[in-house]
């Protein structure tokens, strides 16, 4: 299949502006405000993509609005690992990095053997999604 999930990897390089990098900590600037709607500027909702500046890629919300799932390696090309990276609009700041993921929740037992995890609110989680050859 064409298109896949990120793994971390592709997406943290992607989220840092790749090889055109300026070492930025947020998504295209070291001012989050520029770049990221986030807890303290978002209003309490997720804004429209690209309302903020781009990184160096001309990629828009890497870091906040939406956090994004991504795959641990390309052997599990379908199946998020669980975390969520970038930060969201319902996140601090610190929680918005180009480095920064959050673990998905492990939220109860279905049955004695088998426990809900990775389980992440949908209001504020996104896919960013990858095309290869």
């Amino acid at each position: 299949m064409p298109w896949r999930l990120p793994t971390k990897e592709e997406w943290k390089f992607a989220a840092s502006g790749g090889a055109k990098s300026q070492g930025y900590k947020y998504s295209g600037s070291n001012s989050i405000p520029d770049v990221a709607w986030y807890k303290d500027n978002s209003q309490n909702k997720a804004h429209d993509i690209a309302g903020k500046k781009a990184n160096e890629l001309g990629l828009y919300d890497m870091s906040g609005n939406y956090a994004e799932l991504v795959i641990d390696e390309l052997t599990d090309e379908y199946s998020p690992d669980g975390n969520y990276y970038g930060g969201s609009w319902q996140n601090q700041a610190y929680e918005c990095t180009v480095t920064s993921f959050k673990e998905g929740e492990t939220t109860g037992k279905i049955t004695y053997q088998i426990s809900e995890k990775n389980a992440v609110s949908c209001e504020a989680v996104t896919v960013r999604l990858v095309y290869t050859k």
